[in-house]
């Protein structure tokens, strides 16, 4: 299983980190849990399934997150099999805009 680890000093990039056990993970900006800095990042970057959280989105394919674009980085040269976006109920609409950079979903 990998982790994001997002690097804000090189221009908003986020990676892949392989965890093995909770035990590599510690928390950071907001308690959220983060890889231990000295962990090396993926070098495969073909995952079975990727689950992304977003804020909003649309039936179009459209993802609203915070605006800083790490996951439509990481999405744009991830060659994984199968995306999942993560919202709270409520947060589905019919269309909202987005960006040509914004990285659109597929809904089955």
């Amino acid at each position: 299983m990998c982790s994001p680890d997002v690097f804000r000093e090189k221009e908003h990039l986020m990676e892949a980190v392989e965890i093995h056990s909770m035990e590599e993970l510690i928390p950071q900006t907001y308690g959220i849990l983060e890889p231990r800095k000295e962990l090396p990042s993926s070098t495969d970057w073909c995952f079975d399934l990727s689950l992304i959280p977003c804020v909003m989105a649309d039936q179009r394919g459209g993802r609203l997150g915070h605006g800083a674009g790490y996951y439509d980085r990481f999405l744009e040269k991830s060659r994984g099999k199968k995306a999942m976006f993560m919202l709270f109920p409520g947060y589905f609409t019919i269309r909202f805009p987005w960006r040509k950079t914004d990285i659109a979903w597929m809904h089955y």
